[in-house]
């Protein structure tokens, strides 16, 4: 038995396939055996999960755990445990205010988080609405949990960008399609109660592509429901893997994304390392982002 390592997903979309699919081809080319679980977007569910990961540690050879969190404040007591069992603790996509503290109490131990540089993503996204939207025109996001750090970087760097030139209002969409949908529907629904707003939005900010999907879906619906012109709105998502992200802006069903790089073939390459080189990974090792396709491509829709 090889030396294991537990992959815990927060669940079925696009981008943890990215995660799955990176984990299980690094590690078999670094010498790790993988085990991978899904919490299905539930905080409780991926508690248990890890907490019997580490009850089992001794039958399984499992030495580290690589987890991209429901939800962040969850995780805080699992990830001392799971230190304080001898595992290394990696969070993907995510950063959290207890791994200092871990990593000072456990100098011996790999402790960190690999994950794209969130307050960019908004940033870029912001950028992205500045191209595509006219001042003054609102912009709705729409968001992933609320109790999730990248959630609240992603709108800060939105904000950062876009404040003074276009009002942002925001919805929580929960990370997934029907989430997003639902959210996006209920707030069309309570603006158009009180004036015409086909004319005033410029523009669908969605934190990742699978909400951005869903937001689509619910502008289709509005369109035949409430008979306001918004399917010419720009749709932006986050993501941007080739097959779907990428494939939406090529399919004209969002009008762009943010190319985000999955975080676990790297975060395996940074525990292999301080395996053989003894060399201690940062607390945050940061991902490139980019627009797609770029800002010099996006321009205004007419009309």
């Amino acid at each position: 038995m090889g030396e294991a390592v537990g992959l815990f997903l927060v669940g079925l979309n696009d981008y943890q396939e990215r995660l799955k699919e990176d984990a299980v081809k690094r590690a078999k080319h670094l010498g790790f055996d993988i085990d991978v679980q899904t919490a299905d977007n539930d905080a409780g569910r991926q508690l248990t999960q890890i907490k019997t990961a580490i009850e089992r540690r001794a039958s399984t050879g499992l030495t580290a755990m690589l987890v991209h969190p429901v939800s962040d404040n969850a995780l805080a007591a699992a990830g001392r445990a799971a230190v304080v069992a001898g595992l290394d603790w990696v969070l993907l996509n995510r950063s959290a205010d207890y791994l200092d503290p871990l990593r000072e109490e456990f100098p011996g131990q790999v402790v960190f988080t690999v994950l794209p540089d969130q307050t960019e993503i908004g940033r870029i996204q912001g950028s992205q609405v500045r191209a595509l939207a006219s001042p003054g025109k609102r912009v709705l996001c729409v968001t992933g949990r609320a109790d999730t750090w990248s959630a609240r970087l992603r709108l800060a760097g939105l904000h950062e960008v876009v404040a003074g030139a276009n009002p942002i209002a925001d919805v929580d969409g929960g990370w997934t399609t029907e989430g997003a949908r639902r959210a996006v529907d209920n707030w069309l629904d309570i603006e158009a109660s009180r004036e015409p707003i086909g004319a005033s939005i410029g523009a669908f900010v969605a934190q990742n592509d699978d909400m951005a999907l869903g937001t689509r879906q619910a502008i289709r619906e509005a369109v035949a429901r409430l008979k306001q012109p918004l399917d010419a709105v720009p749709i932006i998502g986050c993501d941007g893997s080739p097959r779907f992200g990428q494939r939406l802006v090529r399919e004209r069903r969002i009008a762009c994304t943010v190319a985000v790089s999955s975080a676990s073939g790297p975060a395996l390459d940074w525990l292999r390392r301080a395996r053989s080189e003894q060399h201690r990974p940062p607390t945050q090792v940061l991902l490139p982002v980019s627009s797609f396709p770029g800002l010099d491509e996006l321009s205004r829709p007419t009309g």
